[in-house]
């Protein structure tokens, strides 16, 4: 299941944040969107970030995400 792939790859607490296209590419993912709608979902629960910041896997400034 994606989601769960997904939510393994988001950093831990205090951690740097990770875009959805690197975790797009990480995971083999046909598009974007795929990663994108389920981090979005994600941020809206208390138990995860998401912010504008630098990427830890690429290192451009992006909106990334992260547990909280």
């Amino acid at each position: 299941m994606i989601a769960h792939e997904i939510v393994e790859m988001i950093p831990g607490k205090d951690a740097q944040g990770v875009c959805d296209d690197c975790i797009t590419a990480a995971l083999g993912l046909s598009r974007r969107q795929q990663a994108q709608r389920v981090t979005s979902a994600l941020a809206v629960t208390p138990s995860y970030h998401r912010w504008q910041d630098e990427c830890y896997m690429c290192g451009k400034t992006k909106l990334v995400i992260a547990h909280a």
